[in-house]
């Protein structure tokens, strides 16, 4: 079985604020509830989570971005960085 490990960080843009605590928070949540992810670390650069398929993964990006969105943020940009333990 394939297991993947990966950094998502997510940057909000345009929140009319220098703080990003809420939109952070927000993404941090919608990946830790998002289906099929095994484990969720908050780190100073991003959450690492683990899950089986990349499906997984995307939805959890997705949500992040989702979540970011309802905080009143006008858009998001992500970086992943992966590793694929075959």
């Amino acid at each position: 079985m394939t297991t993947l490990h990966v950094e998502i960080s997510i940057v909000p843009i345009g929140t009319g604020s220098t703080g990003i605590s809420k939109e952070v928070a927000a993404a941090f949540d919608a990946i830790r509830k998002t289906k099929d992810i095994k484990t969720t670390k908050l780190t100073a650069m991003g959450t690492q989570v683990e899950a089986n398929d990349m499906r997984a993964i995307l939805n959890a990006i997705e949500a992040a971005h989702q979540a970011v969105k309802l905080t009143g943020a006008k858009h998001a940009e992500s970086v992943c960085l992966s590793e694929w333990i075959i």
